[in-house]
C-alpha cells in the first residue's frame, strides 16, 4: 500500500512540475537572426551575440555557426538590447529589440571591419 501511495504522490508532483514549467514558457519568445560581414555581404561564424534586459538583468548569449545564423530560444517576453562581438569588426549595439509571447523576432546584424 506504500509503495502505491508514494508513486501516486511521485506522479503528482511530476504532473505539476510539468504544468508549471508549460505555464511559464507560454510567456517566452524567440530570436533569430544571421551575422554578415557589410563589405562582403558573406556570413560571419563566431560572433558572440548578447541580449540583455536592464529591467530584470537578464542576459541570454549565443554564438554564430558557420552560416552566421544564431538562435536564442524561451526569452521571457519584453524589450532588450542586442549586441554582437566579434574580434577585428566594430561592435554593434540594438536598442529596443522586442520580444513577443510564443513568437520568433527576426535581428540580422551586419559587421563593419574595425580600421587599426
Amino acid at each position: 500500500m506504500k509503495k502505491i501511495r508514494d508513486g501516486f504522490i511521485l506522479m503528482l508532483v511530476l504532473s505539476l512540475i510539468g504544468r508549471t514549467s508549460s505555464a511559464l514558457a507560454q510567456d517566452n519568445g524567440n530570436l533569430i537572426g544571421t551575422i554578415t560581414a557589410i563589405s562582403t555581404g558573406e556570413p560571419v561564424v563566431s560572433v558572440k551575440v548578447l541580449l540583455s534586459n536592464k529591467k530584470n538583468e537578464e542576459l541570454f548569449r549565443a554564438i554564430t555557426d558557420e552560416n552566421g545564423k544564431y538562435k536564442i530560444q524561451n526569452i521571457p517576453a519584453g524589450t532588450y538590447r542586442l549586441v554582437a562581438t566579434f574580434s577585428g569588426y566594430e561592435d554593434v549595439q540594438m536598442d529596443g529589440v522586442i520580444i513577443m509571447t510564443n513568437k520568433y523576432t527576426i535581428v540580422d546584424v551586419e559587421l563593419k571591419r574595425r580600421h587599426t
